[in-house]
């Protein structure tokens, strides 16, 4: 008997790092510290972001290249920096993931152009069982951090599985930022793609207001 294919829930929240809470971190120095606090690693990689007229971000899907790799995300609810998504890797999944949700993948790059491209060195950790604190720097100048819980479920799984799963998960990550706060200020965080996005615009802008000005 083959072995069941799986998919990855992941539920994610942001949060705006600052000198302060980073310093804090890095040494687990916080009124309530992690335990356990795994090693830290630093790693980087280069993100190729697809999307055709913003079909997919308004379903809530994003599809990346990161490495080289294809890989799907698909929100399943929460807020805006508190989020809640089902992860596909590969090109197989992808290409089944888009053809079932939005259109035929039988063109280039799934019928999809490139819309941003970055970037990033990541400082991550795992704590307390299963929680993972990322601290992401993009070439273009930004920083966020997220906090991870990951869980996989069979590919065949209900939905009300499904969504009752990441609810937990959710439960759990607020109730886990709470308990560590030192770590985690209390400012409005903006994802990589959204801020790459605003840069890009305005770096337009500036070369086009440079032309103009010759």
């Amino acid at each position: 008997m083959g072995k069941k294919a799986l998919r990855t829930l992941e539920v994610e929240c942001l949060f705006k790092p600052s000198a302060t809470s980073l310093s804090l971190l890095r040494a687990n120095n916080g009124n309530a510290p992690f335990h356990p606090f795994g090693s830290i690693t630093i790693k980087s990689f280069k993100d190729t972001y697809f999307d055709r007229n913003q079909v997919l971000e308004k379903r809530g899907i994003w599809v990346r290249q990161r490495n080289g790799e294809w890989q799907a995300k698909c929100s399943r609810g929460g807020e805006q920096t508190n989020l809640r998504f089902e992860e596909f890797t590969g090109t197989d999944m992808v290409k089944e993931f888009v053809r079932k949700h939005i259109w035929t993948p039988d063109q280039t790059n799934f019928g999809s152009a490139p819309i941003a491209e970055f970037r990033t060195e990541r400082t991550e950790v795992h704590v307390d069982k299963g929680f993972i604190i990322a601290i992401d720097e993009t070439d273009f100048g930004h920083m966020v951090g997220e906090v991870e819980l990951l869980e996989e479920v069979s590919w065949d799984a209900d939905l009300w599985v499904v969504d009752d799963k990441m609810r937990l998960m959710g439960l759990e990550i607020d109730e886990f930022m709470s308990r560590h706060g030192w770590a985690f200020p209390d400012e409005k965080a903006v994802g990589k793609v959204a801020a790459y996005l605003e840069w890009k615009k305005a770096e337009d802008a500036e070369a086009e207001l440079a032309v103009e000005e010759k």
